[in-house]
């Protein structure tokens, strides 16, 4: 099985309550280190893609939520 590409997904929703906040939001702090990741990847000609849930109210749609650029 050959690999297509790798997504990168911070595993946070934006709304409120899907991470600790307080002295840093680790939403933001969550995605600034995924989308680092991701350009390191691509830097090196990795095939990835990023993608970040706005939409997702709990755990379980966050995990069901992804995207599929095919």
């Amino acid at each position: 099985m050959s690999v297509r590409e790798i997504e990168l997904h911070p595993c946070h929703w934006k709304n409120t309550g899907s991470g600790a906040n307080g002295i840093l939001n680790e939403v933001t702090e969550a995605r600034k280190v995924t989308k680092r990741d991701y350009e390191i990847l691509k830097e090196s000609n990795v095939p990835c893609t990023y993608f970040e849930d706005n939409i997702s109210s709990n755990h379980k749609q966050n995990l069901n939520t992804y995207h599929i650029p095919f």
